[in-house]
């Protein structure tokens, strides 16, 4: 979760809110970022007992190579979260639609030496090479069987 400018606590709750594997008792605050990110953005620490494994809380993500996790958010008035495969064919769809019908905006992201969203967008389109191949394969080898 990050924030931009200075969030409120009701902000902070209801982002919260939409990530329903974090445990009821955990803390959630927001903290200024560190140098890794743009001046005045913000970062969420989320604390919680150890009586509840990171396991139940975040998922394995296949993106990353050394076992990370991620938390899984909810869409708007929806209680399920989205499968990883559904999440990565949304993000990748959308990037998709914007290459084709706004190609000269599209190099214009892509410029590494202009534009700040560069660097996200390589790291986006790495990390979907990385995870969508295992993701396919675990939905339809895996789950059919």
């Amino acid at each position: 979760m990050s924030f931009s400018g200075n969030p409120h606590v009701n902000e902070i709750e209801a982002l919260a809110g939409r990530y329903p594997s974090i445990p009821e008792n955990a803390h959630v605050r927001a903290l200024p970022g560190n140098a890794d990110m743009e001046p005045g953005n913000w970062g969420v620490t989320i604390i919680w007992k150890a009586e509840q494994p990171l396991e139940t809380v975040a998922y394995p993500d296949p993106s990353v190579p050394n076992e990370s996790k991620s938390l899984l958010p909810t869409l708007p008035d929806q209680d399920a979260v989205l499968d990883p495969l559904m999440t990565w064919w949304i993000l990748l769809f959308g990037l998709s639609v914007f290459a084709r019908y706004e190609p000269e905006l599209w190099m214009e992201a892509l410029n590494v030496n202009q534009s700040p969203l560069a660097v996200p967008l390589e790291s986006i389109l790495q990390q979907a090479l990385q995870a969508v191949p295992g993701l396919l394969h675990e939905e339809l080898l895996v789950k059919v069987t």
